[in-house]
């Protein structure tokens, strides 16, 4: 029996062939099933590196993302920082910005100088001029600092409250786009150097993911005529309220935003995507689930997470471009929509940046997540990263080091 939602009886029949296949496949107008590549024993794994290494050497075939750094700001003059609301703040060796914990209410340029990021009174890293800090959580409602912010040397910079933020935004201001990709792209970076940083520390606990060839085309094709006829995808809008900070939108957003999402399926234990892959695509789960793999050499893989209903995946590559940092492999039946970089550029400001919203805290989400398995992966001293700061400035940031990690032990405490 076939029908919506259904698999043909006969769909994996060796009389099926892939000449047919590429027919009926052809008429299935609605909707484009996405590829879907069984894992068959025997086959190489992939390696990520040497596919980039590869890509780079032919121009245009790695995507773009839709994100840009904040790269007009060095050149602003002083009266566009003060019409928009934004105040010079001076902080000599060793004062502190901002305190781990506190609530997320500012963001800053930082015009010369050179700050410490400190974690749990141990420096992670610095951030020199010529560079936003702060724009990753200042977006996000109710969130908090998840380190202190030391000056390493005497700094200048250019402070933005968030009401004043949330004004520009209002206003509908070139500023607020600017600054809200370029949190973006801070975010999906530091994602990408946790990830790496976690896998390097982790034994692979499963068997990396291969990709078909050969007699898997043939399938592939079967897969796709018979789904385009037989499977009808779920409809985008509930999915879509279930990303983050979409569940109050208007249906005006969600309906413009639904009309660039497109319906993939994808088999149980079958990959969305290979680590290496170029993209620069999300994935919203809109039913079943997908773990997400990085390689960890020796032929094994670590399983960074598994996605369900509602999960995004892939926002590093819409937000970047580039190439897929891991694999997303099938844990059951799956259906996801796609939202391409080309299509979320020719959005209306209003859904674009409804949209930019949401991958925000679902990037935030996703860091605090690996933020906080690699900690418990950590020992203590390979947290400080005073190589980073000369000696004058590591005798500044010494005892505020101190005075930080004890008063953070004390909070821990209550």
């Amino acid at each position: 029996m076939s029908g919506p939602g259904r698999r043909d009886e006969d769909d994996d029949d060796d009389d099926f062939t892939d000449e047919d296949a590429v027919g009926e496949a052809s008429l299935s107008g609605e909707f484009f099933v996405g590829f879907a590549t069984p894992f068959l024993s025997g086959e190489a794994t992939i390696n990520r590196q040497s596919l980039e290494a590869a890509a780079r050497s032919m121009p245009g075939f790695a995507p773009r993302g839709i994100a840009r750094p904040w790269t007009r700001a060095a050149s602003r003059p002083d009266s566009e920082w003060r019409n928009e609301g934004w105040r010079l703040v001076t902080l000599s060796r060793g004062q502190v910005l901002w305190r781990e914990g506190t609530a997320a209410d500012e963001l800053a340029w930082v015009r010369r100088g050179k700050l410490a990021v400190v974690i749990g009174g141990r420096t992670v890293t610095s951030i020199r001029e010529r560079r936003l800090v702060g724009e990753a959580s200042v977006f996000v409602e109710g969130a908090k600092r998840i380190g202190s912010i030391v000056a390493a040397r005497t700094t200048e910079l250019m402070v933005l409250t968030r009401r004043q933020l949330l004004e520009l935004r209002d206003a509908g201001s070139e500023t607020y786009d600017a600054l809200l990709e370029a949190a973006l792209l801070t975010m999906a970076e530091r994602i990408e150097k946790t990830d790496t940083q976690l896998v390097e520390r982790a034994r692979g606990q499963i068997p990396a993911p291969r990709r078909g060839i050969g007699t898997a085309l043939s399938k592939l094709w079967r897969r796709i005529a018979n789904r385009g006829r037989d499977f009808t995808p779920p409809n985008a809008v509930p999915s879509l309220r279930e990303m983050p900070g979409l569940r109050h939108a208007s249906i005006e957003i969600l309906t413009r935003l639904s009309e660039v999402a497109v319906p993939r399926f994808v088999d149980n234990e079958h990959a969305l995507f290979f680590e290496g892959d170029p993209g620069n695509s999300l994935f919203l789960v809109a039913d079943g689930g997908l773990a997400l793999l990085r390689e960890a050499g020796g032929g094994s893989a670590f399983e960074l997470a598994v996605m369900g209903r509602g999960s995004v995946i892939g926002a590093d590559a819409l937000v970047r471009g580039g190439f897929r940092t891991a694999s997303a492999v099938a844990r059951a039946d799956t259906w996801v929509f796609e939202i391409g970089g080309e299509e979320v550029q020719h959005l209306a400001d209003a859904p674009r940046r409804a949209l930019y919203d949401s991958l925000l805290r679902a990037l935030r989400s996703q860091l605090d997540a690996a933020d906080n398995l690699l900690t418990r992966k950590l020992d203590d001293d390979e947290f400080d990263d005073l190589e980073d700061f000369d000696d004058d400035e590591e005798q500044a940031l010494e005892p505020v080091l101190e005075a930080l990690g004890k008063l953070q032990g004390s909070s821990g405490d209550k």
